[in-house]
């Protein structure tokens, strides 16, 4: 038997805190970057919709959601290190060119999957009739009472005891005067249990809702399960009405919850033996606004973002006229919009995740957005001449109208009433572009200028955020050239060890450059989602906030991961059709936001420190403006912490972070220099774990995850002790007491 390793010796350290005010915290230090279509993290994530290709119009474009065939799809396209295809007139003269973007497949008419047959069902894909003429395909079914077709959902269909599921579909007959009639069910797939199930009736006459063409009806149905599950009974019920044989009623006993169930619809008796089906959606009813799954809403709300950048990224990009995102094909009735193939990641998106929706997300999260413009840049291509780039600029002003206009002002803002939403939503804040690498007279800098020419006219008080530092040169930049800059975007993605030794990263950040929005970061080196990894953000984020006089807002990055469409390993939340976790990271982010305060306090600490830290005070020095270059090293670092403080003078409270980055313990005696002594610790939190590589996942979703700091902190007369443990982020809320 091996003896335990003795505890390696602790690591005494100092730290002492003024009362004196360095800078003022931005509320907005703490944010999300939501690229909205990534690993199947919109639709098929946050989006509440259960059922992928509901619009028939994937058409086996790229990876097909709830298909596991053993095909070893396509990789993302990620962009090439030089623009060089111009785009072609063709591309450039009308809405959307039937010529494919690159990167983008050709459809195929004869897929219909995820969709599948069911008991003797024959389907084919019809393009001949569809109920809205931007979606020109439907689903033919044709066969008897009992057969029907099934959808397995994202990866399954999650169905807990007691709940309910809204389902809208529109359909049509063949021959006037035979009803549709069909029955919905939610079926256990590994058992075949019923556990769901309604009769889909024809939805009420709604004057202001969107007519489909002639011959085309709406139906809805809610399906309910059942407190307690009564297994073969309800399905052998199922069976008897919808005319299914014996062998087919015959199925595992119970119910209960199910997290991998399909839905189902199924050609109830007399009910016409052909049909046509398409826009078929199926949401929970306890969806967030009728729109977004509840579990990964609340995660999103528990950081309580200052913004919520959206919806990309390379998303907004694509490849092409075709594949970008384009806000305004993404409004009205989701069962009419056309969808678009998402070149950037390799999946068709129906766009039920648009701009209304995504302002909306930013609403019930009592947040605002920070939407993203297309500048004329997609990936692997050149600019479009700045000439043929107008159109851009006025949809960036039509998307601020849609947006905040009133709507007897602005045929936009009348839309958006239309689309329920009367009042303004507020949108003060944009980007133009994203991660843009050609500075150049008629490249990035051209298009900068006149979109935001045009927007600042319209809108002078628009917060505009530039694309600013993330691997190319950067010459030619309008913040360098004399364009007004309210930000520009930094994005770091490096190993742990050498995001650990950033701390000080912008200590030496010329004062003279714009202020700085970091959209995009995370220790992501070697994709281990691991404490470590967490902790080497914090130490990065904690330098934010130690330089909160240019360093204004974050947001790591990516956000959501459906486990089932992975494509880019190291991301916040991750789910299944059922469950979720969150990485360490998360952790971070909230414990930061919870304790931001409103202004920083001077910190001072002694060597080993993050990256040279040793007093933080007014003083600065100053940098070039290149862009930031990774330190990478094989070797391990020194044992590294960093810690600052803040404090809420209103609320006459102090708020201490401190990280751990090595894996001795770490006794901290705190001095605190204030008039008003330190009375009570209010909370003290620390996220640690047994190791530094300790991970969630869905079968251990709290292997890391906050607790309470045990030993608490001590009190003394001049400040207080903190036990830091290896390898730990520590959080503590001091009272200040009566002068």
């Amino acid at each position: 038997m091996i003896a335990p390793s003795p505890p390696l010796p602790s690591l005494p350290s100092k730290l002492s805190i003024g009362s004196e005010i360095i800078h003022d915290l931005s509320p907005l230090l703490h944010s999300l970057f939501f690229e909205t279509e990534i690993n199947f993290g919109g639709e098929g994530g946050v989006y509440a919709e259960l059922l992928p290709n509901r619009d028939l119009e994937t058409l086996g474009r790229g990876r097909v959601a709830g298909v596991e065939d053993g095909t070893t799809w396509p990789q993302p396209y990620l962009g090439s290190d030089h623009a060089e295809e111009p785009f072609s007139p063709q591309e450039l003269g009308q809405h959307r060119s039937a010529t494919l973007d690159p990167h983008e497949p050709a459809p195929m008419i004869t897929d219909y999957r995820p969709w599948s047959a069911l008991f003797g069902a024959r389907l084919w894909v019809d393009n001949a009739t569809a109920p809205f003429p931007a979606n020109p395909h439907s689903l033919r079914v044709a066969g008897g009472p009992g057969a029907g077709v099934a959808n397995p959902g994202y990866w399954g269909i999650a169905v807990q005891p007691g709940s309910a599921f809204n389902l809208s579909l529109y359909a049509r007959t063949g021959a006037a005067g035979v009803a549709v009639r069909l029955r919905a069910v939610l079926r256990s797939v590994s058992g075949g249990t019923v556990l769901a199930e309604a009769e889909v009736r024809p939805a009420p006459s709604d004057p202001s809702s969107l007519a489909a063409r002639p011959g085309w009806a709406r139906y809805t149905a809610t399906l309910r399960a059942s407190p307690h599950q009564a297994g073969s009974a309800r399905r052998a019920s199922a069976a008897r009405r919808s005319g299914i044989g014996g062998a087919r009623a015959s199925g595992a006993r119970g119910g209960g919850a199910s997290a991998n169930a399909r839905f189902e619809l199924l050609i109830d008796v007399g009910g016409a033996a052909s049909f046509w089906l398409d826009a078929v959606s199926l949401i929970p009813a306890d969806a967030v606004g009728g729109l977004f799954r509840r579990d990964a809403f609340e995660r999103l709300q528990a950081t309580r973002p200052g913004f919520v950048r959206a919806p990309g990224g390379n998303y907004l990009e694509g490849t092409g006229m075709r594949t970008r995102w384009d806000w305004k094909a993404t409004l009205g009735p989701p069962a009419a919009r056309a969808g678009h193939y998402n070149s950037a990641w390799g999946y068709w998106v129906t766009d039920g995740l648009g701009l209304f929706e995504l302002l909306t997300l930013c609403e019930l999260l009592h947040s605002t957005c920070q939407m993203s413009i297309y500048t004329g840049y997609s990936m692997g291509r050149r600019y479009v001449p700045v000439a043929q780039s107008e159109t851009f600029a006025q949809d960036a002003v039509d998307m601020l109208d849609f947006a905040n206009a009133a709507p007897a002002s602005s045929p936009w803002a009348a839309v958006r009433e239309r689309m329920g939403h009367a009042a303004p939503f507020g949108l003060s804040r944009v980007e133009v572009g994203n991660e843009e690498r050609d500075m150049s007279g008629e490249g990035y800098p051209a298009h900068y200028e006149l979109i935001t020419r045009r927007l600042w006219a319209a809108y002078p008080s628009l917060h505009i955020v530039a694309s600013g530092r993330w691997g190319p040169p950067i010459e030619g930049s309008p913040c360098l050239t004399g364009q007004r800059c309210d930000l520009w975007d930094d994005h770091y993605y490096r190993p742990p060890d050498v995001m650990a030794a950033m701390g000080g990263e912008y200590d030496r950040y010329n004062r003279s450059l714009p202020k700085v929005y970091v959209g995009e970061f995370a220790a992501n080196g070697g994709a281990k989602r691991s404490l470590r990894a967490a902790l080497a953000e914090a130490i990065f984020m904690i330098g934010f906030e130690r330089n909160a006089d240019v360093v204004v807002a974050s947001s790591f990055a990516p956000l959501c991961n459906n486990v089932r469409g992975t494509q880019w390993a190291y991301n916040l939340v991750n789910l299944n059709s059922s469950r979720l976790f969150v990485l360490p990271s998360y952790h971070v982010q909230t414990l930061l936001s919870s304790a931001l305060g409103a202004h920083t306090l001077p910190a001072t600490l002694p060597p080993p420190y993050a990256q040279g830290v040793k007093a933080f005070s007014r003083r600065r020095g100053l940098s070039s403006s290149k862009p930031p270059q990774p330190r990478l090293t094989t070797a391990p670092p020194a044992s590294r912490w960093i810690a600052t403080a803040s404090m809420d003078a209103r609320a006459r409270l102090v708020n201490l972070k401190l990280v751990n980055y090595a894996p001795n313990a770490r006794p901290v005696d705190v001095a605190w220099s204030g008039e008003r002594a330190f009375a009570r610790v209010l909370n003290a939190t620390v996220l640690t774990a047994a190791s530094a590589e300790a991970q969630n996942n869905l079968s251990m979703p709290d292997a890391v995850a906050p607790a309470a700091l045990d030993p608490p902190p001590a009190l003394g007369p001049t400040g207080l002790s903190i036990a830091m443990p290896p390898w730990s982020l520590v959080v503590v809320t001091v009272a200040l007491g009566d002068q």
